[in-house]
């Protein structure tokens, strides 16, 4: 058998015929912890509106697909807002968003903080202090960090992408194209949606909602189901 985490992957492994043998979908989740009450996850976006500022956090690599670069261009047009990048970048990456303009090579003159990695506990700090989880891939197998962000009571601002309507079908959603920046304005709209109170709670509850399906006990037993032979 072949194991897939999405049927978005599924269906472009039958579409490109990749296998012939039966195809399953096993789909990853949040850790189990990290799953908050409604009660918690409104008390969490009360606290953060109350806030001097706001935060968007930025969960991957800043390979090309991953199309940072639009969330750049909208943070120029996002006073009053922090972005923090929490995964590693490599030097080279780094250069070329520096030469781009995108990003300001003295962190304290910019509104992007670059954390070349966080710890677990920083991230799960991270998320329960953010006005939003932001991500403007332009193609994913899954998207675990949208799941994990909803999961926590953290809105996710997302590109408008087939996989991820599948996973956080309640998420806010941007476009993407090839051009970055024009695609900014239409995020900056999105981001600032939440600043509507009753937008902000509708899409956190939805999210908790859509986090609800995903779980690691049902996958590993769906998995060892497929290894017995029994689906």
């Amino acid at each position: 058998a072949v194991v897939t985490v999405s049927e978005s992957t599924a269906r472009l492994i039958r579409e490109h015929r990749l296998t012939e043998k039966p195809l399953h979908v096993v789909p990853n989740a949040p850790q189990s912890g990290s799953v908050v009450s409604e009660d918690e996850a409104l008390r969490r976006a009360k606290s953060r509106a109350e806030g001097a500022s706001r935060h968007l956090v930025y969960m991957g690599s800043f390979m090309p697909y991953k199309n940072v670069e639009t969330l750049l261009y909208a943070m120029r047009e996002l006073p009053g807002y922090t972005l923090h990048l929490l995964s590693k970048m490599p030097d080279a990456r780094r250069a070329e968003l520096e030469e781009q303009g995108l990003l300001s090579p003295l962190a304290a003159s910019s509104n992007v903080v670059v954390h070349n990695g966080v710890s677990d506990e920083e991230y799960a700090e991270l998320l329960e202090s953010a006005h939003a989880l932001v991500t403007a891939s332009r193609a994913e197998g899954y998207g675990l960090p949208v799941v994990e962000a909803q999961a926590a009571g953290c809105p996710a601002v997302i590109s408008d992408i087939d996989i991820f309507r599948e996973i956080a079908p309640h998420a806010v959603f941007a476009p993407v194209t090839e051009d970055p920046q024009a695609d900014a304005p239409a995020w900056v709209e999105a981001i600032r949606s939440l600043e509507e109170e009753t937008v902000r709670d509708r899409v956190i509850l939805e999210g908790l909602q859509d986090a609800s399906h995903y779980s690691w006990r049902d996958s590993a037993l769906k998995l060892m189901r497929i290894m017995r032979g029994d689906e």
